[in-house]
């Protein structure tokens, strides 16, 4: 199967520029595609641009792994070293 010459995020950015009102010609033109692999693109991604995360959710997102992987590697070693963690709240006050 062929590779395509542009990745998922400079399709969306060219989807992008027709959204700011390029006509379809011009921006196929200045892209060097073809009118059908404007029409696909936009039939296979025109929804996309939603569904990127920004760089900074993706900054949360990796400090909330970072924080959950601390927690579970601490709830690792009490375990081996024997303390019981409870989950019932009538043994967490005793």
């Amino acid at each position: 199967m062929k590779r395509s010459r542009f990745s998922e995020e400079q399709i969306i950015g060219i989807l992008k520029e027709h959204q700011a009102r390029l006509g379809a010609k011009d921006l196929c033109r200045k892209h060097g595609i073809s009118d059908a692999t404007f029409y696909k693109w936009r039939s296979k991604y025109g929804g996309m641009e939603e569904r990127i995360p920004r760089p900074s959710v993706l900054i949360s997102i990796s400090k909330i792994n970072a924080a959950n992987v601390f927690v579970v590697t601490r709830a690792e070693a009490m375990f081996n070293q024997g303390v019981r963690m409870s989950t019932s709240p009538s043994q967490c006050h005793q």
